[in-house]
């Protein structure tokens, strides 16, 4: 992402402070972070990478569309989002879960 903000613990936690890009990123976790509950077992010996669309984002925190997408770049700027590269005519963002483990951590050594 072009003209990108350097994105630290501190960036990342800033981004959360806005409470559509909070209610956003809460289910992205719910949907795509490691805890998530899925519908089916995954077969043996495969990765499952879940990805929320701005629909589905729409739906689970009630914000409009557009509103979901103006979080997901907000938090996709900050670091804590990452769009689906698999299916470019299908907007889906993921958690990145480095970058949301490093900004805890960051928060506990302050």
């Amino acid at each position: 992402m072009t003209g990108m903000t350097e994105s630290t613990p501190a960036t990342r936690l800033a981004a959360l402070h806005d409470p559509e890009q909070l209610q956003v990123f809460a289910a992205l976790i719910a949907a795509t972070g490691p805890g998530r509950q899925q519908s089916w077992p995954d077969p043996p010996n495969t990765i499952t990478v879940a990805y929320l669309t701005e629909t589905g984002a729409a739906k689970r925190t009630g914000l409009s569309v557009s509103a979901a997408v103006r979080a997901f770049q907000a938090l996709e700027q900050a670091g804590l989002a990452l769009p689906s590269s698999e299916n470019p005519q299908r907007n889906g963002w993921r958690l990145n879960t480095d970058a949301f483990a490093q900004a805890a951590s960051g928060m506990m050594d302050q």
